[in-house]
């Protein structure tokens, strides 16, 4: 159980968990890769990238709704202690946040990419 309370130990099973996805994805990829012509790379890697920040999505999103419930959890059982109403309303905003950063990723994203000269069709 005390593993369990560990930062360390959730941020490398975050990691963990978004890298099986990520490799999972990639060797999925529907297309097949041919050496001789460049526009397969590019529509491979453009399907795989895709793919892999759909899944990530949906365990982050996952995720999110856990740590929601969680915060809603201790806010019911705060029983007015002012610390744990407190711990929840922080759980919720961070959540939030952390939720609305990976929503808007795939345009954070674009934009370096339209800055830096790239084409993202």
């Amino acid at each position: 159980m005390k593993a369990l309370k560990s930062k360390k130990f959730w941020i490398m099973l975050g990691l963990v968990a978004v890298l099986c996805l990520a490799f999972a994805t990639v060797t999925s990829a529907s297309t097949k890769l041919d050496p001789t012509n460049v526009d397969s790379f590019k529509t491979w890697t453009k399907d795989s990238a895709d793919r892999g920040a759909s899944a990530v999505r949906e365990v982050f999103g996952w995720i999110a709704a856990i740590f929601l419930m969680w915060g809603a959890f201790m806010f019911l059982t705060a029983g007015g202690d002012s610390n744990k109403i407190q711990g929840a309303k922080d759980k919720f905003k961070y959540t939030l946040i952390a939720l609305a950063v990976v929503i808007m990723a795939d345009k954070i994203v674009g934009l370096f990419y339209g800055i830096f000269g790239g084409n993202l069709t």
